[in-house]
């Protein structure tokens, strides 16, 4: 991936605490591979659908709300079409605006992450189908070893 976002000139920038956001999470090593997955693939596709040369970044922030661990991916890209909000999640679907990027796909990321996060518990929401574009991973707190405190809290 870091390929094409040097090719199209983006950047990625992650405003997660890597130290205490994801380490108190007790996934096994086949949920740490769900969850890998499903960030690539929503981060592939703000990379694929966000032009070259973008004034914002694609950005990946993480929070804790209620009973909820919640990433975010917000990027520039085309955007959502009015109407196709559910149907960018179905297997093999994209939206009708997606020629308008110019990539070759076949409708499976978005698929793929939200099969995986229903298997962890969880869901993939699109929050905002344009300018920005954000999808929200949402995990159960239930996955959680410790109680979270916050950043910088002592454990």
């Amino acid at each position: 991936m870091s390929f094409f976002l040097r090719q199209k000139g983006l950047e990625v920038v992650r405003e997660l605490d890597p130290v205490s956001f994801p380490s108190y999470l007790a996934l096994s090593r086949v949920e740490i591979a769900m969850l890998r997955s499903i960030c690539f693939n929503i981060v592939d596709n703000a990379v694929k659908y966000t032009p070259p040369g973008a004034k914002h970044p694609i950005t990946v922030t993480g929070e804790v709300k209620g009973e909820w661990v919640i990433i975010k991916v917000a990027n520039w890209g085309i955007g959502v079409p009015p109407g196709e909000e559910s149907l960018i999640f179905e297997k093999e679907k994209q939206g009708s605006n997606a020629h308008l990027a110019a990539v070759s796909g076949h409708g499976m990321g978005l698929y793929i992450a939200s099969v995986f996060a229903e298997r962890l518990q969880g869901r993939v929401e699109l929050v905002r189908s344009h300018e920005p574009t954000v999808f929200a991973v949402k995990l159960p707190m239930s996955l959680a070893r410790y109680e979270y405190r916050g950043a910088g809290s002592e454990r």
